[in-house]
């Protein structure tokens, strides 16, 4: 930013004063973009969903290493190996379409951290990193395509965000705890133009996208210490 704004007060028509009444604006700007809120102590346990491989997998390793307790929400046992070298990561079976088995690893998060002789202050983090995307023109993707696409990137959220929502609220409300946040996760345009060939997948996530803006609001309204944003 100030290397530019350097170089452009060397061009003999552009004053200091005209590029300072450009660059201070759009700084501001971009700070106030940047920002993320006041920063929170790391404390306690962040469930993730999608830790098998990509996306959850990386935000796993990358919670473990800053310090949290992680629970590793993977769709196959298969994928637990490569936790088993680190203490500080507890993996569990979860199938975001499936609402018992999304309600199982809730109680198995809850008995986890009461078990632990308060190691484990509570849970104050839940990130939604599993997902599902179907590249086909509209015309030839078959319905039972979107209706996965739909339980996965859409139900998906909601099933975990109730499940693990009381679990949040009981670790925000103790004395002296940090807030809570919801992350949801997106890779697409959110609101935006559609985009060719990722009907389904994008229908599915501006649902999505509707549900964490209003779980937002309904928190902010009911004053619970407890963040939503949507990682796109």
């Amino acid at each position: 930013f100030w290397i530019a704004l350097f170089q452009l007060t060397d061009i003999g028509t552009f004053k200091v004063a005209t590029a300072l009444k450009i660059f201070l604006p759009l700084h501001v700007i971009w700070r106030y973009c940047r920002s993320t809120g006041r920063e929170e102590p790391v404390d306690g346990a962040v469930f993730v969903t999608g830790a098998d491989s990509g996306m959850g997998q990386n935000t796993t390793l990358h919670l473990a290493k800053v310090g949290y307790h992680v629970f590793a929400g993977c769709y196959s046992k298969d994928s637990f190996e490569q936790y088993a070298d680190m203490d500080n990561v507890t993996p569990l079976v979860i199938n975001v379409k499936d609402e018992k088995s999304v309600k199982k690893a809730a109680d198995r998060v809850r008995k986890e951290i009461e078990g632990s002789d308060g190691e484990i202050s509570g849970l104050f983090g839940v990130l939604q990193c599993a997902g599902i995307s179907y590249v086909a023109p509209f015309e030839y993707i078959p319905m039972t395509m979107f209706r996965d696409q739909v339980e996965v990137n859409y139900f998906g959220y909601v099933y975990v965000a109730q499940a693990f929502l009381p679990l949040v609220k009981e670790s925000c409300a103790k004395d002296g705890a940090r807030r809570g946040r919801f992350c949801f996760t997106s890779s697409g345009p959110l609101p935006g133009p559609g985009v060719p060939f990722i009907t389904s997948y994008l229908g599915a996530k501006w649902a999505g996208d509707a549900l964490c803006q209003g779980m937002r609001v309904e928190l902010k309204l009911r004053q619970l210490p407890i963040d939503c944003c949507m990682l796109s």
